[in-house]
């Protein structure tokens, strides 16, 4: 979907069946010759540009629009406390999703020293993504940290 832009690029193909209309547009939006053609083995190529049509208008329609204090309300939802889980606070403290990695980061530097290196703090499997062509992911399945007692493991 996302990926190099090539502006003479005459077609895409399109191998798997994809569920969304962005990805029909970041797709086809791959096809930048005027008379690019892009060919779908699952999809049906016009009831995808329909789907990306109805998109449109609807991201237009003013109607439909949120007002800013709507919004205003919905992003304070989005990160709405739950006591004594999210976000944490101790003191004057708080971890919450923005600064949790860092917070991680920083106490193992600390507590290890130079031997801190991020990368053994986790332990990963590869996600096959697509079969064709061939996609996988890293996935984390294990986080550990070090305490006064010795490396601590959580898993996913």
């Amino acid at each position: 979907e996302e990926g190099v832009d090539v502006s003479d690029c005459a077609f895409v193909i399109r191998f798997n069946k994809f569920n969304t209309t962005k990805s029909h547009i970041q797709g086809s939006g791959r096809a930048r010759d005027e008379n690019a053609e892009i060919y779908y083995f699952d999809n049906h190529p016009e009831e995808e540009e329909n789907k990306a049509k109805r998109l449109d208008q609807v991201a237009k329609d003013q109607d439909l629009q949120l007002s800013e204090k709507e919004r205003h309300r919905r992003r304070l939802a989005s990160t709405k406390s739950r006591p004594g889980i999210y976000p944490f606070h101790s003191g004057d403290s708080e971890v919450n999703f923005f600064n949790c990695l860092q917070i991680v980061y920083e106490y193992c530097a600390k507590t290890m020293g130079q031997s801190f290196n991020p990368d053994d703090l986790f332990t990963y499997s590869e996600e096959q993504v697509c079969v064709y062509p061939p996609q996988s992911r890293r996935v984390v399945t294990e986080m550990k940290y070090p305490s006064p007692v010795g490396f601590i493991t959580v898993t996913a």
